[in-house]
């Protein structure tokens, strides 16, 4: 019998072997792996390389600056004739571990409402000084910690006004970002450097003051002085960019109880722009009238004299500030001493009658009378008191007798022996 036949009746369970057993474990682990990388090759996919994230540009770093010409210069500053033109170059250093790419291109700067020099944004055309520069790469890719030249041309039309035209010229990195309200945002990173463009000709530095606003601020406490708040616009009328010192001075009626205050120089003013300051003057007293100066000096940071010189420019205003709490305080001062006036003579017309009434009850006693001669009126009090003189006896008003003697005046100021003589007798 074949060893490999079996009875009808018999039954066998296989058993696997030890290789078929891996060859299986094999199997599965592959299914798993196919699994896997099948889900995630499509989320690779979905990435997207045209702007980096707002996120990884926090990474990136770079700076600009002119190129080195012997002199240690910040930024380009110009004097050309019209229909000229000048060539330089810009130089952009990555500072990032990584490469950038970055936009170029010029515009035209002007004065912020804070004080700064900002370039237009790219969607904006350049109509002065902007305009006139070309750069020779639009768009420029900086290896990490490389620097890239940016050559440019900036051509001076022959009909240009004279004066101060600012320019400049803006690196840019546009990235995606959200919003505050989770929309998506672009994020543009700029930074630029200035170019200031003086067309030769005649100049005009000329500044303008406009007071908007002057105010009082008092306080309630007599004994503590308030403070004036002046709120004015320094605007640039001439064609050169120009800043200012500052003086702030306050008077009373006569020139009287002066205060002043140097507040810090005005940024700098670009031609046809103005700048809004709102200053203080502390320790003023309320005069009634107060009179504010504000005089305002310019002067140029470019590198070549100006001529003619700036001129300084005054601006005056009056305003009320009436001393109420200082009044209040007079007032009470003087009724207070007119009360004190007042009890003062009525104590002593209280002591005057009190006085009075005993000399009466004394003169009554001895059994002399008083007599009144005259009526004497108190003008500050507008009333009328008598005075009571010497009184004299009542049986003195008889005629006198040689057995009585001498008869004593109480009617007269001074007492004087009255003895009468005869033609017949000695004194």
């Amino acid at each position: 019998m074949d060893d490999n036949t079996t009875t009808p009746n018999s039954t066998s369970t296989p058993h696997p072997s030890p290789r078929a057993q891996r060859l299986w474990v094999a199997v599965v682990l592959a299914c798993v792996a196919v699994v896997v990388l099948g889900v995630a090759r499509p989320a690779a996919a979905q990435t997207t390389t045209t702007a980096p994230s707002a996120d990884a540009t926090q990474q990136l770093s770079w700076s600009v600056r002119p190129i080195a010409d012997g002199t240690d210069r910040a930024n380009f500053e110009y004097v050309l004739a019209p229909g000229t033109a000048q060539r330089d170059i810009l130089q952009v250093t990555n500072r990032s571990n990584v490469p950038i790419a970055l936009n170029v291109y010029a515009s035209d700067a002007f004065t912020t409402p804070t004080g700064g020099i900002d370039l237009l944004p790219a969607s904006e055309t350049p109509v002065d000084g902007g305009s006139w520069i070309t750069v020779a790469a639009p768009v420029i890719e900086v290896p990490p910690g490389q620097v890239v030249d940016v050559p440019f041309t900036l051509s001076v039309p022959a009909g240009a006004e004279p004066g101060d035209h600012p320019a400049g010229i803006v690196t840019s990195l546009v990235s995606d970002g959200v919003g505050a309200d989770g929309s998506p945002v672009r994020v543009d990173r700029r930074l630029g450097s200035r170019i200031h463009i003086r067309v030769e000709g005649p100049l005009h530095p000329r500044f303008e003051l406009e007071t908007t606003e002057v105010l009082y601020k008092g306080d309630w406490n007599p004994f503590t002085p308030g403070s004036v708040e002046v709120t004015y616009t320094v605007k640039n009328t001439g064609n050169v960019r120009l800043r200012a010192s500052q003086r702030i001075q306050t008077s009373g009626p006569f020139n009287l109880l002066k205060q002043s205050t140097d507040p810090d120089d005005t940024a700098e003013i670009l031609p046809g722009f103005s700048l809004t300051y709102t200053e203080t003057v502390p320790k003023v007293w309320p005069t009634g009238r107060i009179t504010t100066q504000l005089v305002v000096a310019p002067y140029s940071e470019s590198r070549g004299p100006i001529s003619p010189a700036p001129q300084a420019v005054l601006a005056s205003t009056q305003i009320s500030a009436m001393p109420w709490p200082q009044m209040v305080l007079l007032a009470v001062v003087v009724v207070v001493f007119v009360l004190w006036i007042w009890r003062r003579r009525r104590r002593q017309r209280q002591v005057d009658v009190t006085v009075e009434k005993a000399v009466t009850r004394a003169l009554a006693a001895a059994g002399v009378t008083p007599v009144v001669d005259a009526d004497v009126t108190d003008g500050a009090e507008g009333q009328t008191t008598r005075r009571a003189k010497r009184a004299k006896k009542s049986k003195s008003a008889e005629a006198p007798s040689e057995a009585t003697g001498p008869v004593l005046d109480l009617n007269a100021e001074d007492a004087r022996s009255t003895t009468p003589i005869s033609d017949g007798q000695d004194a």
